[in-house]
């Protein structure tokens, strides 16, 4: 018993530290300073439609990337809500494109909450999958491998942006 809740607080303090990155890269553009971010206020409307300030389709599949864990993390926290994971994705992501407005740093694309969507919706398939498969195979040591990647998503994160 005592082993779970110590997996589950890693798996949490993990998350919390996955959502920091996450508004850090998203929001704040990898700034620690706001002062030093181009002020653009902008909103686009039509998906897949590029406004020049968008790095095209490299963006696109960094949107997808990101929110893959973010989708790991809500099927492993929240196992038995079907519906509840999809919408915090996207109230998520629109919450991100809304802060982007509200201080000028940067374009709100509804491109950008579609793709954020699609990699959340990856992220929930992934994990949904991996339990399906342990459960039907009995094979108990898949639950340990998607536990072990939560816990270490954040350092993937930053190591991997970093290396881009």
């Amino acid at each position: 018993m005592k082993k779970l809740n110590i997996l589950k607080v890693s798996i949490i303090i993990s998350f919390s530290l996955y959502m920091l990155l996450l508004i850090w890269i998203i929001v704040f553009k990898f700034r620690v300073d706001i002062s030093s971010l181009k002020y653009i206020r902008s909103i686009n409307l039509v998906p897949f439609k590029s406004n020049g300030y968008v790095n095209g389709m490299r963006e696109t599949f960094i949107n997808i990337v990101l929110f893959i864990p973010f989708g790991m993390y809500l099927k492993y926290l929240f196992r038995n809500r079907k519906f509840l994971n999809l919408w915090i994705i996207i109230l998520t992501s629109f919450c991100f494109e809304v802060f982007q407005y509200i201080l000028h740093i940067g374009v709100s694309d509804i491109t950008d909450i579609i793709m954020n969507t699609l990699g959340g919706f990856v992220g929930i398939i992934l994990v949904y999958f991996t339990f399906l498969v342990s459960k039907k195979k009995n094979i108990e040591y898949l639950n340990k491998i998607v536990e072990n990647v939560l816990i270490f998503i954040p350092l993937i994160v930053f190591i991997t942006l970093f290396l881009m």
